[in-house]
């Protein structure tokens, strides 16, 4: 529940042509991450790549360029920022189960940003040194209404620095705070996120099993938002069910038998309304309270029968 800021992988495939444009680049970056970093002092640093292997320019890295001595007290404010963050990033390579491109190149920098609620930060380079906004493209897999999987693509953006004039206008108080990092944090948390959800004993397990940079992790989170902001809209007395945020729907009548949870007062009940979530072909198991607005959560994870 801090800020993470992300370095963008598509600002540095392009080393500079010097050594001295090189060494520019990098002092505007740390200076940029310094400013971040006076407003959010929760802020870190997260990057794919060992930040001493990117080439500054040809034959020049920055392990290089910490090695001189003018360099070493930007290079040790860098590390600092680096040194606290929670995570480390899936290697390149990794797949996140959700791709993001921008202008039709994939960049899971620019991806993780957006997935954390962070900052993206980039290398001084076009045509990231003209946007405060970088627009991306996400692409990830849905269940359609035959239960099938489809690829679905939505347009995002993510806030993004590249120099001090980017700061202006983000507003970077509130980013990434709530929303956990870890299925851990997101159970600790449950009851300042999601007031209007109560858990049965079962699902700790299933949120704690819930790693830094697990794909599943954001989904379930969006979904148990949704039903929390669906819950505190509904009015019983003029509705049965909350206008609810996604598709939920309930068992059908031969799977019904597989929804029966012990409840919170000892009495076994039918959790048969369901949220959906992907990768994978995820549920969220509840039932409702009307009287109070609320609901139970029974189960996080596959699909009962698959895994349970």
């Amino acid at each position: 529940m801090s800020l993470m800021i992300v370095l963008n992988d598509l600002s540095h495939r392009a080393p500079a042509p010097d050594r001295h444009e090189g060494k520019r680049r990098l002092r505007v970056l740390v200076e940029v991450l310094r400013a971040v970093a006076r407003q959010r002092r929760d802020a870190s640093l997260l990057s794919q790549v060992k930040l001493k292997g990117i080439e500054l320019a040809p034959g020049y890295s920055v392990g290089q360029w910490s090695a001189e001595p003018d360099s070493k007290e930007l290079w040790l404010r860098l590390r600092a920022l680096q040194n606290v963050a929670p995570f480390e990033l899936a290697e390149p390579g990794s797949t996140l189960a959700v791709d993001y491109y921008f202008e039709d190149l994939p960049s899971a920098g620019l991806g993780w940003a957006h997935r954390l609620d962070g900052l993206a930060a980039s290398f001084e380079l076009a045509p990231f040194d003209s946007l405060s906004l970088v627009p991306l493209k996400r692409e990830l897999y849905v269940e359609d209404e035959g239960n099938e999987l489809r690829l679905e693509s939505t347009e995002v953006v993510v806030p993004h620095v590249a120099k001090l004039e980017h700061l202006q206008g983000l507003q970077l108080a509130e980013r990434g705070r709530r929303r956990p990092i870890t299925g851990a944090a997101m159970w600790e948390h449950r009851a300042e996120l999601f007031s209007r959800l109560s858990f049965l004993p079962g699902v700790e397990r299933q949120l704690r099993e819930l790693l830094s940079g697990d794909p599943r992790l954001d989904a379930i989170f969006e979904r148990l938002s949704e039903l929390e902001h669906a819950l505190s809209c509904w009015e019983p007395a003029t509705r049965s069910e909350p206008a609810w945020e996604s598709k939920v729907t309930p068992e059908h009548e031969q799977r019904k038998k597989l929804c029966w949870y012990k409840d919170l007062d000892g009495v076994s009940r039918c959790f048969d309304l369901h949220a959906r979530f992907t990768p994978g072909c995820g549920r969220i198991h509840f039932r409702l309270e009307p009287s109070a607005c609320t609901a139970i959560v029974a189960h996080v994870g596959e699909k009962l029968g698959s895994a349970r």
